[in-house]
């Protein structure tokens, strides 16, 4: 099993209309006309028409690389605007600005009295889980939050968590005793037993005196191969060095806590 740092696979999202262009504030400025969102459905592909080719999907697998979004907003403006925005978990991942206006002049389509919006999120891998949502903006502030799921690709094997302990060594190269305290300049060594199906994955999640510090995060993904139990090892870096105090290591696998070790440096 492959151990990264954490880096979020999820690349570029968008509409297909140019950016609004926001206008400045003025006290005699005419009132920002209300946008209603009547309903947000996903998909893995449209036709040429904007329908739907196999019907809108409430769940995506770990292994799909586009996400699609019809977004039905009522009425036909001619001003204004919304942005997208796709999340994972409280992470950003791709940001649009999609101009109304352009919309009902022949960049996007009508649906009777509506306006339908396609939004698209292109990305190498899916995390399992139910942290993915779209968020709808307007120019008075969030529209709406709608959370989609992805679930482990189709034959994937079960993942399951064994058992884990931190070392301050490596257990890999001799007798080494399970502790809790570290200096300054240790690394963290975590030695875990988990069964990694393809598309799973799992974190080891690092707090430093109470503070999340995800870029100290590290990461498997199942291989496709994957699902029997194996031994795998979380090296965790000092952040140069690491303060004293007490400080957290969570493994999260498919984005449930399974163990968590709290640990003292002096």
């Amino acid at each position: 099993m492959r151990v990264l740092p954490l880096v979020l696979l999820l690349a570029c999202g968008g509409g297909e209309s140019s950016t609004a262009t926001n206008e400045p504030a003025a006290a005699e400025a005419p009132a920002t006309p209300t946008i209603v969102v009547r309903s947000v459905e996903f998909g893995h592909e449209v036709d040429a028409q904007g329908q739907w080719v196999g019907g809108p999907a409430t769940e995506f697998h770990a292994n799909d690389t586009v996400v699609l979004a019809k977004i039905r907003v009522a009425g036909r403006p001619r001003e204004g605007g919304i942005r997208t925005r796709w999340m994972w978990r409280d992470r950003e991942i791709a940001t649009a600005d999609i101009a109304l206006g352009q919309v009902n002049a022949g960049v996007f389509w009508s649906v009777g009295q509506d306006t339908a919006i396609r939004a698209n999120l292109n990305v190498p891998m899916l995390y399992v889980g139910e942290g993915y949502r779209l968020e709808i903006f307007g120019p008075a502030g969030m529209i709406g939050s709608f959370p989609f799921r992805v679930v482990p690709p189709e034959g994937a094997r079960p993942s399951r968590f064994v058992r884990a302990e931190m070392f301050k060594s490596d257990p890999r190269q001799g007798q080494a005793s399970p502790t809790r305290a570290f200096r300054p300049d240790d690394s963290v060594i975590v030695a875990t037993q988990v069964a990694l199906g393809h598309g799973s994955w799992f974190d080891a999640r690092v707090t430093v005196n109470g503070e999340v510090r995800n870029e100290l995060t590290t990461e498997i993904i199942g291989p496709p191969d994957g699902g029997e139990v194996g031994n795998a090892f979380f090296t965790i870096d000092p952040p140069t060095p690491w303060p004293t105090g007490q400080h957290r290591v969570d493994l999260i696998l498919d984005e449930q806590e399974v163990a968590h070790f709290d640990f003292t440096v002096e």
